[in-house]
């Protein structure tokens, strides 16, 4: 290793530390304190903003098995896709119908599905459904 490529080496070494001392502060479960760690390393982070945390911190207290596999599997969505499927959609089969079609198509190519998606299960009941439940 060259002197300038273990300079560099150093310096990320710190920010990496940096970063992961602030997702443990964030008190996570171990289980999403492995995922975050995994998804920022992978991704080449060096430093998270006090949003991405808080992010963080929605999408694990609602601890979602179609997100927690999208945040393993796919490598394309960011902290804000996993974040909007796990507050604005409030049921796991939902969940896991976007998740496939974003495995399925990719993130770029689905993006009208999943807003047509998450804008359906934000609307209210439709008549239909209130006959059915009465």
């Amino acid at each position: 290793m060259t002197d300038k490529q273990r300079e560099i080496f150093t310096t990320r070494k710190k920010e990496w530390s940096k970063m992961l001392e602030q997702i443990e502060a964030v008190n996570l479960s171990e289980k999403w304190t492995g995922i975050f760690t995994a998804l920022c390393l992978d991704r080449g982070f060096r430093r998270l903003q006090p949003e991405q945390l808080g992010q963080m911190q929605h999408i694990a207290e609602i601890d979602s098995q179609s997100v927690s596999y999208l945040a393993q599997a796919d490598k394309k969505a960011g902290l804000t896709m996993l974040e909007r499927i796990s507050v604005e959609i409030t049921d796991e089969p939902t969940r896991s119908k976007a998740v496939h079609i974003i495995l399925e198509k990719g993130i770029k190519k689905s993006q009208r599905e999943l807003d047509l998606i998450i804008s359906m299960a934000n609307s209210t009941p439709s008549l239909f459904d209130q006959e059915a439940t009465a």
